[in-house]
């Protein structure tokens, strides 16, 4: 199980430890959000200091609907314990973490400052 908090801005965030290349790792708090059918998006300069590799871009339609261009990446994270291989968006904005990484999962959240976010594995 992994846990994190509401806070102020009653958002939920999760820690994530995103591995890099050549041993470097960076542990972000990412926002959960339902909308994102992704992985994850990381703004370009932690993408920068992990030392990834573009692979292309790809449209998306935002939350206001407009329309973007994102550049992809392909990383490991540390999830549940495990490695993990994921793609991230870069974005001009707070990590995010999407729907395809908490697939297979169960959100719990109360929703209160400071409240429990808790991510488990579905059976």
């Amino acid at each position: 199980m992994m846990i994190g908090a509401v806070n102020a801005r009653r958002e939920a965030i999760l820690h994530v430890e995103i591995l890099g290349f050549d041993d470097g790792r960076i542990e972000v708090a990412a926002v959960l959000d339902t909308g994102l059918t992704g992985y994850l998006t990381l703004p370009k300069t932690e993408i920068e200091a992990l030392g990834l590799t573009s692979q292309g871009i790809r449209e998306a339609i935002l939350a206001d609907g407009r329309r973007a261009t994102l550049e992809i990446f392909r990383t490991r994270i540390l999830w549940d314990g495990e490695e993990r291989g994921v793609q991230i968006l870069a974005s001009g904005g707070d990590p995010l973490i999407g729907m395809s990484l908490l697939h297979g999962h169960e959100i719990n959240i109360e929703v209160k400052v400071d409240g429990a976010v808790r991510i488990s594995p579905l059976p």
